[in-house]
Formats: structure tokens, C-alpha cells, sequence
């Protein structure tokens, strides 16, 4: 059985090699989303504007999100990384 993406395009052989696609493009997020916090974050403590300020503070609340939401999937399909969390208590 081969899966597709989205495009119809085959991208793996297995339903194991779907998932571990799925969790390396998830982790890319995350990245990205850990990138956007700290790149926004950089810009508040630059910024002289409140209302600019309020702006970025509210991007850095949504990327949080982003991130927490990300980490809900790489749960759900990891269950390796969930007993990691679970070793530190999280």
C-alpha cells in the first residue's frame, strides 16, 4: 500500500514511514514556531511604540499556542517522546 500527501504525490511505502513524515514535518514546525518567539520576542524589547508592543506580545501568545498545539501532535504520533515528558513529570 502506498500512501499519498495531499497533492496526490506517493511520498511513502508504509503507513510506519507516513507517520515518521508526519512527525518530521511537525518537529520542522516546531522549530519554526520556537524560531517566530524568540524573533518576535527580540523585536518587542526593541520596540519604543505601545501599540506596536501590544502587537508583538499578542504574536508571541499565539505562537505559544502554535507550539502547544504542535507538541499535542508529536504526542499523539510519538509515543517515545511521551515517555520522555512523562520521565520529567510534564
Amino acid at each position: 500500500m502506498t500512501f499519498e500527501g495531499n497533492n496526490g504525490d506517493e511520498w511513502a511505502e508504509t503507513e510506519e514511514e507516513a507517520k515518521a513524515l508526519d512527525l518530521e514535518m511537525l518537529r520542522e514546525d516546531l522549530v519554526a514556531e520556537l524560531q517566530a518567539i524568540n524573533q518576535y520576542q527580540q523585536h518587542f524589547e526593541m520596540l519604543d511604540d505601545e501599540e506596536a508592543q501590544e502587537v508583538v506580545r499578542r504574536l508571541i501568545s499565539e505562537e505559544k499556542e502554535h507550539v502547544a498545539e504542535l507538541v499535542k501532535l508529536v504526542l499523539k504520533l510519538d509515543p517515545d517522546q511521551v515517555e520522555k515528558f512523562e520521565r520529567l513529570g510534564l
